[in-house]
């Protein structure tokens, strides 16, 4: 064990903290990116286009939910 903790110690003088090298979201967020291909052909304009719709349709929804309802009648 004391061993482990020599090498620790030496990985952390080197990369320092875990979080500033974790691919872990990286990873999520090339999925995501992965599932908006819909033409081979064009991939990385099939997956700006749907991250703008995602983020456009996000922004658009938070904003539609600071208004009430009204209806009008006639």
């Amino acid at each position: 064990m004391i061993h482990l903790v020599l090498h620790v110690v030496s990985e952390l003088d080197i990369c320092w903290l875990v979080h500033n090298r974790w691919m872990y979201p990286v990873e999520c967020m090339v999925k995501v990116l992965k599932g908006y291909v819909h033409s081979m052909a064009r991939l990385e304009g099939s997956m700006v286009e749907g991250y703008v719709l995602e983020e456009t349709l996000r922004l658009v929804t938070k904003y539609m939910h600071a208004f009430k309802h009204v209806s009008r009648k006639v």
